[in-house]
């Protein structure tokens, strides 16, 4: 029985780095974390790592997360993840956080 191969993933050509690409993409436009993966291509989970590190060199703003049922806000929140469930009604439709870099 023949076996099956798994096909080759090419990794696409970049001229600037994935924090880069990152920094320029979020300059004066408000992105949500899955925005941001699908523009660079890369998972939601590992973008999260890159803006934690973008937060500490520059001026990184997250409008915070919101509850979609009870409209809480989640602020201070210095997580970039979107949170699991809404600690006043226990809802987790929960919008996702945007991110901005302020000059």
């Amino acid at each position: 029985m023949p076996k099956h191969s798994k096909k080759q993933t090419i990794p696409q050509e970049r001229t600037k780095t994935i924090r880069q690409e990152m920094i320029d993409l979020l300059k004066g436009e408000k992105l949500s974390l899955r925005d941001l993966s699908q523009m660079v291509g890369k998972s939601e989970k590992e973008v999260s790592v890159h803006l934690s590190q973008i937060g500490k060199s520059m001026k990184l703003e997250m409008e915070g997360p919101e509850c979609i049922k009870c409209g809480f806000v989640f602020e201070r929140r210095g997580k970039t993840k979107k949170p699991g469930k809404c600690p006043k009604c226990q809802s987790t439709r929960i919008s996702s956080p945007l991110f901005t870099i302020r000059d």
